[in-house]
């Protein structure tokens, strides 16, 4: 993981999804938190999350990156499911394997190396198969370790379904009795799902995203403070600051020199 290593250690954000596995112990940055992990530690980081390796960790393992187009050329409905599965930003964005469960990823990341290498006219198809494998194996570790399967749990989907419309608007201020149409839901049930499965009531959830999104942005300095207002709905920049201040304690200009 040397490669690269300047920008890695600076918060930054991709628009595509990384496999992280950390063959040793350490920590790594995900949106804003610190996480100590243990070694043969699997990461999932979903597009536009931000994150960085910590200077101070060994980071001695194996990064995977792909984009949506990737999985979605070969099929769509596994690129969904694995947004729901995998890249939810609902469970922890990360889980410790056992040493047959290491064994296996490495050998099949060996497998798409060697692909790679032979690059022949069936390399594309021969890598999603492979990759495909990968997925599936994490997705069965997940449920076995969360004795959650997110497929059949319905609460858990529209939990989830929640939190990604409010993504979708959130460049927007929608009422909560939008998302209960949009969701096809109600009050008491939307209440019940997100505090089982995101800690939060629906408007704290809603108030959080827009929270993440901001300093997400934060992060890119090409992009003012003003910009991203607007770009999060609101129709003034001190609206904006003092809004954002309330939640995290510091001004949006105080947070951006805190990070960068």
């Amino acid at each position: 993981m040397n490669k690269n290593k300047t920008h890695a250690s600076i918060p930054h954000k991709h628009s595509f999804y990384q496999l992280i596995l950390f063959e040793t112990p350490g920590r790594h940055y995900v949106d804003y938190e610190t996480i100590e992990h243990k070694e043969n530690t699997l990461f999932f980081i979903s597009k536009n999350q931000i994150h960085n390796f910590c200077p101070d960790s060994l980071n001695e393992g194996t990064l995977i990156h792909f984009n949506s187009f990737f999985i979605d050329q070969f099929d769509h409905e596994l690129l969904e499911r694995i947004s729901l599965t995998i890249f939810n930003e609902i469970d922890v964005p990360h889980m410790t394997i056992n040493s047959l469960e290491k064994k296996r990823f490495l050998t099949v990341c060996s497998l798409i190396r060697e692909e790679i290498q032979m690059n022949d006219k069936y390399l594309k198809e021969q890598i999603f198969s492979l990759f495909r494998s990968i997925l599936f194996s994490i997705e069965r570790t997940k449920v076995s370790l969360t004795k959650n399967d997110s497929l059949t749990n319905e609460d858990f989907q529209l939990a989830y379904q929640f939190k990604n419309e409010v993504y979708k608007n959130v460049n927007e201020f929608l009422s909560l009795e939008t998302y209960y149409e949009l969701l096809n839901s109600n009050k008491k049930r939307l209440a019940k799902v997100t505090k089982e499965h995101l800690n939060a009531t629906p408007a704290k959830v809603i108030q959080d995203i827009k929270i993440l999104e901001a300093k997400r942005n934060l992060a890119n300095r090409r992009l003012s403070i003003q910009e991203i207002a607007y770009d999060l709905g609101f129709d003034q920049a001190t609206y904006f600051t003092k809004y954002f201040k309330k939640s995290v304690g510091i001004s949006p200009k105080e947070f951006r020199a805190s990070v960068l």
